[in-house]
């Protein structure tokens, strides 16, 4: 099975009844089982994937920091 992923949006359809939270207690690489993908393909915003990692602007909120 091949997925293209575009957007950052956690996808809990597939690995329900689980959430995103509770299958990357798993791992993030962590093959789904009756699938050929990982919990982090499915659930790239808690897994932080780069792709979908804003940079911070901490120029918003000077003098503190993200």
């Amino acid at each position: 099975m091949q997925f293209a992923f575009t957007q950052c949006i956690d996808d809990e359809s597939i690995i329900s009844p689980f959430t995103c939270e509770q299958a990357a207690a798993f791992g993030c690489e962590y093959v789904w089982p009756g699938g050929d993908f990982t919990v982090g393909d499915m659930c790239p915003v808690t897994c932080q994937d780069a792709d979908c990692l804003c940079p911070d602007d901490e120029s918003i909120i000077a003098p503190f920091t993200c």
